[in-house]
């Protein structure tokens, strides 16, 4: 467990990080968005060491919970902008209506 005073500094950066990149990009995930990743998150790193037989210290679990905290909101920025290009993409290789005669 950090100390109070970097856990603050963590989250603080974190938010000023985020503002920029939504600026940057006008892409904001919801909150929904943000907590389903990190779901996703915590599983798919916990079972690499899991499934490797590697020991799951509390030094470790917390580690991989901590990085989780960290990497969330960026890592549902970058599925939101791949499902934006992916829909983009679509839409430019939709075949274009024929006109009637």
């Amino acid at each position: 467990m950090g100390t109070g005073a970097f856990d603050v500094f963590d989250f603080v950066s974190g938010l000023v990080l985020s503002e920029i990149e939504q600026e940057q990009t006008g892409l904001r995930p919801s909150a929904e968005m943000v907590e389903i990743t990190a779901c996703r998150l915590l599983p798919v790193n916990l079972l690499g060491p899991v499934a490797t037989g590697q020991a799951m210290t509390s030094e470790v679990f917390d580690g991989i919970v901590d990085m989780v905290k960290r990497q969330k909101a960026r890592v549902a920025i970058d599925r939101l902008k791949d499902h934006e290009a992916r829909c983009r993409e679509s839409m430019a290789y939709t075949p274009a209506r024929q006109q009637a005669d």
